[in-house]
């Protein structure tokens, strides 16, 4: 069924957000906390008939995932470890802060990509365990904050 001409009515929790004559999408700010759920809906008027769709839509904390490469062991060398923030209420990765640190020493990423980290490491100390943390923080909610802490082992 094409809707392209339809009027299309959208609402977050009750309270509209849009309208307009194939308004087939529709953005809204996440306002509920983790563990709650925001409640979208679609009117459409299509043909004399008002067709109504309803999405609720979960709100989880934010969560890092760290990319590792050799599960958790690596080589002499150069080796990047990339942070994958998820369910931040940013559009873009570069709104967030990152800071990393090794064995409790801060330490910082590249300027241009601040979720990777690049470490080089000497060929010596086999077998030593690093530990690392990664903080990533939206500045424009200071309740938007998530550190993940690891280690990996340096191995021949």
């Amino acid at each position: 069924t094409d809707i392209s001409r339809s009027k299309i009515q959208w609402f977050a929790d009750g309270k509209k957000i849009k309208e307009g004559t194939g308004a087939k999408n529709a953005i809204f700010t996440v306002t509920n906390g983790s563990g709650f759920e925001h409640v979208i809906e679609a009117r459409i008027l299509f043909g004399g008939d008002t067709i109504n769709k309803f999405l609720k839509l979960p709100v989880f904390e934010p969560n890092l995932a760290v990319r590792i490469p050799y599960a958790g062991r690596i080589t002499e060398g150069k080796t990047q470890l990339t942070a994958w923030p998820y369910f931040f209420n940013v559009s873009s990765i570069s709104d967030l802060l990152f800071s990393w640190s090794l064995n409790n020493e801060r330490i910082s990423g590249p300027v241009k990509n601040p979720e990777n980290l690049l470490l080089t490491l000497p060929a010596v100390e086999f077998d030593k365990n690093l530990n690392i943390d990664v903080k990533a923080a939206n500045p424009g909610n200071p309740f938007e904050i998530k550190t993940e802490s690891f280690s990996i082992t340096i191995s021949k």
